[in-house]
């Protein structure tokens, strides 16, 4: 399992999303939007991350100094690290494109391993409908897209929410199941 993980690697558009922010701070913000340290598969890059985070949140200038200061501080010692992260970065105006790669591996990386424990769960599990709800919380709890944070069980539970009660129904019947009909405020 861990040599499948290995292999969903982004080794190239970690160090690029990172080397944008070392040289272009705002591209951080950018980055920080798209991503979190956990979704970075490199621990060296996950703390770099963090670094760059708490750089930004206390005010700091983000660039190979400040980052490399905070980092030996810590107990890490980054050498050449940054500058090489800076060097193999072909531009920070695609920090938007790098960023969205490290998410998307991160995101098949969660899915295998809940793909594991599912599997898992239908060979020692006995109740099987235990095991499908088990299954079922695991996969929702995969982030759908970014935001981080807008994760596939809170768009369902957003849409649950939705008073359908009022809305216009349309003629089309696979788009008004999908839909369930326009409801004030979605186009007018």
């Amino acid at each position: 399992m861990a040599d499948v993980l290995t292999r969903l690697f982004p080794e190239e558009a970690e160090a690029a999303a990172l080397g944008a922010a070392l040289m272009d701070p705002s591209a951080f913000g950018t980055l920080a939007a798209l991503v979190k340290a956990e979704d970075f598969f490199r621990p060296r890059h996950r703390d770099i991350f963090r670094v760059m985070e708490a750089l930004h949140t206390e005010g700091g200038e983000i660039n190979q100094v400040t980052v490399g200061d905070r980092l030996r501080v810590e107990g890490q010692e980054c050498g050449g690290y940054l500058s090489s992260l800076v060097s193999q970065t072909p531009t920070s105006l695609a920090v938007g494109s790098y960023a969205r790669e490290v998410g998307e591996f991160s995101r098949r990386r969660e899915l295998i391993v809940s793909a594991g424990k599912i599997a898992a769960l239908g060979y020692t599990e006995t109740d099987v409908e235990a095991a499908t709800g088990k299954a079922i919380e695991m996969l929702l709890a995969i982030p759908a897209s970014r935001p981080r944070e807008a994760a596939i069980s809170d768009v369902l539970l957003r849409m649950m929410a939705v008073d359908y009660s009022n809305s216009f129904h349309l003629p089309w019947k696979a788009l008004d199941f999908f839909t369930h009909g326009l409801s004030p405020g979605q186009l007018w």
